[in-house]
């Protein structure tokens, strides 16, 4: 009995799985040639053929294995364009979808239009278009491609009906990036400077820089149209190492802090921020390249801790605090994508973030604390802004 139940557990495993990644039969018919040769049209068609069976979501018919067929049926498919006669021929190749579209040139620009047929219900899937100013050899290499990418991405979307007007071949759908990188943000600066001055006095503490801060970020896009898309996202920006010092006694001549030893100072902020954008895709050569612009608006909340950590009379005290500023914020982006697949890429991304100012003045400073120090661990008012340099991998389902 358990092993019965066994291989039927296996049974339907295997045609779950064989259901899932059963493809989608396709012919694709040679692209109708305007201003170039009708060889240069069925060479680019046998190079689509290729690239859509290289996206893994199609199973082509050979274009010799068509022709015979056709011949047998006594059926010419040259001049094939409207949607009737694109499943007539389905029907014959026994086909489930069918490819047909067009080439054309004017002046120096090529234009490629495509449709991808339901056989069954003559219903147009999907339409891919691409304009492009270049040579010839750049259709076989990088637009034919990207257009079996489009043709291939309705496997992954929805079977609706799609209108040829003003179709280029996107789908909305949703994209997650992971980004990693660096946050360049002018309060160290400004907290350095304090340092130098700090140091230029003649005493003989040295004390160390405040270091620029790391920058991780999750988001979740939408992609309305081909070009546009909004997100959603949160951004952690932590120190890259916090401020500390330790002193065995600090040559100061403020009275209170006169019998401290084993001083130690700990100054830390950080970062979060949730926002919404949007980005807009105004380039994508080689249609494996995206070159993007956007904005991010949110909420950045500034999160600062100290520890003030000393002895007096041989007796070890601590004191410590945490306080948390939020503020509006504003960020305006420039990146680029490399899509490796159809769904996953890799990229780069900088962001300049706008000056956004916290007021720091009502933050409790311990009782004993060295007023040289209080410009660089406490100061009035904290100004962010900056670059933030991150790399990105991302995907869409």
């Amino acid at each position: 009995m358990k092993t019965s139940r066994i291989l039927l557990f296996l049974i339907l495993t295997i045609t779950m799985v064989s259901a899932q990644n059963k493809k989608t039969t396709i012919a694709v018919l040679d692209l109708d040639p305007t201003s170039i040769s009708a060889e240069e049209a069925q060479f680019l068609s046998d190079r689509l053929r290729t690239e859509l069976f290289e996206t893994g979501a199609f199973t082509v018919v050979e274009r010799e294995k068509m022709d015979e067929i056709l011949k047998e049926q006594g059926f010419q498919a040259s001049g094939c364009t409207s949607v009737e006669c694109a499943v007539q021929i389905g029907k014959l190749l026994n086909v489930q979808e069918i490819v047909a579209g067009n080439i054309g040139k004017i002046d120096e620009l090529y234009s490629i239009s495509v449709r991808l047929i339901d056989i069954g219900s003559g219903v147009i899937l999907k339409t891919a278009t691409w304009d492009y100013e270049g040579k010839l050899s750049e259709a076989l290499t990088e637009v034919m491609p990207e257009v079996a990418r489009m043709l291939a991405e309705k496997e992954n979307g929805s079977h609706a009906d799609q209108t040829e007007a003003g179709n280029t071949g996107s789908e909305n759908r949703f994209a997650a990036d992971l980004k990693f990188g660096w946050a360049f943000l002018t309060y160290t600066t400004d907290l350095n400077n304090q340092i130098d001055i700090f140091a230029n006095t003649g005493n003989e503490i040295r004390l160390d820089n405040f270091s620029n801060h790391s920058a991780f970020t999750i988001e979740v896009r939408y992609l309305l149209s081909e070009n546009w898309q909004i997100k959603f996202g949160v951004c952690l920006e932590n120190m890259i190492s916090p401020w500390k010092n330790e002193f065995d006694r600090f040559p100061s001549d403020v009275a209170n802090i006169k019998n401290l030893t084993d001083i130690s100072l700990e100054r830390k902020f950080s970062f979060a921020q949730v926002f919404v954008g949007t980005d807009y895709i105004y380039w994508k050569p080689g249609g494996n390249q995206e070159w993007y612009l956007g904005i991010d608006i949110g909420s950045l909340a500034l999160n600062s801790y100290f520890k003030y950590a000393y002895s007096k009379d041989l007796i070890p005290q601590v004191e410590e605090g945490t306080n948390k500023y939020t503020q509006f914020a504003l960020q305006l982006n420039a990146g680029f994508n490399y899509l490796l697949t159809s769904s996953l890429y890799l990229g780069v991304e900088l962001g300049a973030q706008a000056a956004t100012k916290y007021d720091l003045s009502s933050e409790q400073k311990p009782v004993n604390f060295p007023v040289e120090l209080e410009p660089i661990i406490f100061p009035n008012e904290l100004s962010v802004s900056g670059l933030v340099l991150q790399l990105t991998a991302g995907y869409r389902f």
